[in-house]
Order: C-alpha cells, then structure tokens, then sequence
C-alpha cells in the first residue's frame, strides 16, 4: 500500500492512513480550524441592556438568562397582575380571550374546559347520546367554534343548549359531517328529548 506524508507540516511522517499519521495530529490540525465554543460567563440584559453574569453550572458551563434578575421580577409581577385583572373565561369575549392566551390552541383548550366543566355541573346525560358509551364522552359544541364572532362571549357559546356529549368516534364523525342518516336522527332525538325534559320541568 502506499504511503504519504502527514498533512500535519510539523510532522511530515511516512503514512498509510489518508490524511494523518495519528489521533495526535489529527486533533491538532482540526482543533486549529475549528476551535471549540468558549462558554460565556455574562450577557446583556434585554430589558434593560446591563450586564448579566451567568450562573456557573455543576456540570460545567454557564447558565445564559435573558433578563437581570430585576426586569425578570418586573416582567413577572406584570405578568400575573394581567392574570389577576382578567375578566373570567364565561364573561370575556371570544376577541377578549384570544388577545389574552397565546396561540390558537391556548384559547380553543381553554373554551374546550369550560364546556366541559359545565356539561358535568349539569343534570344532562354522561354518555354518548348516539351509541350510548359511558367509560368516556367528549363535550363538543353543536355550532361549531368557529362560527361565532369575536363579539360573542364564551357564556354563549358555552350555553348548554349547544353542547352534547358525543364518544370519540362519534365526536369525529359529527366534526367531519360523516354521520350516517340514522345516527343523525339518533342525535337529533336525543337534542329534542331533552329540550322537552326542559320544558316540562320548567
């Protein structure tokens, strides 16, 4: 096989390997090019632009923050005075409680509880009102979420007219508009049924 010189010019070593005579060389020609990240010790505050000195790690390193430790309470205090000064979920409006949660998920989630946590104070019935399962039911909304204006508030989209409880199955099926033709009469029996039950006790 034959042989070359190291590509290490302070060795210059007969080699048959492709590039470097040993681990030696090699480390020392590529540590040169490409030298290891020196872990910082401080940073800039971007609140208010002073200096941070990060807080040493016990396996090594730093521990970066964005914020001095005084914005950090600041930003803190803010943050749960705005919580504290929300209206509640059932009288804010649908502009409201998008404006306060982030991101599209955090505020359909939040809407999601509501209705559920109102469907179960309620007498209404725990199961699926179509095939009847009752280990476990979703509540979902009759006129869909996203049908509403912002103007709306969670009160009256959550009102209880328009929720059901629906198995996972039949919850899919209903988003999709996949129920079959006899499931479809089963719910809105059921809807009916209950409305009547309603009445009469009223």
């Amino acid at each position: 096989m034959e042989t070359h010189k190291c590509l290490n010019p302070d060795c210059g070593n007969e080699t048959k390997n492709p590039k470097y005579c040993s681990r030696s060389c090699a480390a020392k020609i590529n540590n040169a090019a490409t030298p290891k990240r020196i872990a910082q010790s401080n940073g800039i505050c971007e609140k208010c632009g002073i200096t941070i000195f990060y807080k040493k790690q016990k396996r090594g390193g730093y521990s970066p923050r964005r914020f001095c430790e005084t914005c950090f309470l600041r930003i803190r205090a803010e943050i749960t005075a705005e919580r504290h000064n929300s209206l509640p979920i059932e009288d804010a409006t649908l502009a409201q409680l998008k404006q306060q949660k982030r991101g599209y998920w955090s505020w359909r989630v939040s809407i999601t509880r509501d209705s559920r946590n109102k469907y179960l104070r309620s007498n209404l019935p725990k199961h699926c009102c179509i095939c009847g399962y009752n280990k476990h039911f979703d509540v979902c909304h009759r006129k869909d979420i996203s049908t509403y204006a912002d103007e709306v508030t969670i009160r009256e989209i959550n009102i209880l007219d328009n929720l059901i409880a629906l198995c996972r199955n039949h919850h899919w099926e209903f988003d999709k508009s996949l129920l079959s033709p006899e499931d479809r009469l089963k719910l809105d029996a059921s809807v009916a049924q209950r409305q009547s039950t309603r009445l009469i006790t009223a």
